[in-house]
């Protein structure tokens, strides 16, 4: 399968370590590209723009450049009529990845999707504890595919475009009235909508990054609930290390966390344990 990851050309850091991560986890059949991610803020991009229309708002430069720079990538693979991935620059896969992406890619199952996700956002507690509680109970190996269509979630860091889905996105992303909103809630909505039938992977086969606490894309000024929901997205992929999300933890309980809260967090922590019964 052709993976393509979007990456500013000044975001070298980026580059290294989502190609490092690759490298790990390749296996025949698989190549990693790089595609230039489209800069609008440069003052020399001479490109094309979204039209906004009906917003009430214009999206910022870097949604609009997210939005085209995805868009991009899906036409010009539609045509190959083959299954490609796309990604975000701040993705990291395990060794196990691309081995479980594979034989789901192989399965009869496969061929009833239109996008296949990798890895969203969980953006409610409920989700959080509902997921964390499934990720207990799988068994080594096992994975769950999640229907999209009836889930909260956000966030395109990470999925498969089959041949069906690529020639839905490259019609509806370029309809005006879907170019008023960043490229992910676009997505969704046509998910949401039914226009096309999207699952993620479960546990996830990929994850972000430290890099994702530092968007690109977003105002980074009010970023609590990113770096929730980011830590929570390490905790239960495929790769899940605990050692390695306990710096974020920590982090989140001395800002965040105040008595009551630590409280209730005993209580929920129960809930998502193996011990926790329920008659």
């Amino acid at each position: 399968m052709e993976a393509f990851y979007i990456n500013l050309d000044a975001a070298t850091q980026r580059r290294q370590a989502m190609e490092s991560s690759f490298r790990l986890a390749a296996q025949p059949g698989w190549a990693l590209h790089r595609f230039p991610a489209t800069a609008i803020a440069s003052p020399a991009y001479a490109g094309p723009r979204l039209r906004h229309v009906g917003s009430e708002r214009r999206l910022s430069l870097g949604e609009e450049g997210c939005y085209l720079s995805h868009r991009s990538v899906i036409e010009r693979q539609a045509p190959t009529g083959e299954p490609f991935m796309v990604l975000e620059d701040d993705a990291v896969f395990s060794p196990l990845s691309i081995s479980l992406i594979d034989g789901f890619m192989n399965s009869e199952q496969a061929h009833e999707w239109d996008l296949i996700f990798t890895d969203v956002i969980i953006p409610d507690a409920n989700g959080m504890l509902n997921l964390f509680r499934l990720r207990q109970s799988l068994r080594p190996g096992q994975v769950e595919v999640l229907d999209l269509a009836v889930r909260g979630f956000a966030g395109t860091s990470a999925y498969i475009v089959t041949p069906r889905g690529a020639a839905t996105l490259a019609e509806q992303l370029n309809d005006p009235a879907r170019e008023c909103v960043p490229f992910d809630m676009a997505v969704r909505r046509l998910i949401y909508d039914k226009v096309l039938r999207a699952c993620v992977l479960f546990p996830f086969p990929t994850t972000v990054g430290d890099t994702a606490q530092d968007s690109q894309i977003q105002d980074t000024s009010a970023s609590t609930a990113d770096l929730l929901w980011n830590t929570y997205r390490q905790m239960v992929w495929l790769g899940a290390d605990r050692a390695a999300a306990a710096g974020a933890l920590r982090q989140i309980d001395e800002r965040y966390v105040d008595a009551p809260a630590r409280d209730l967090g005993i209580v929920l922590s129960a809930m998502a344990s193996r011990s926790y019964v329920k008659k």
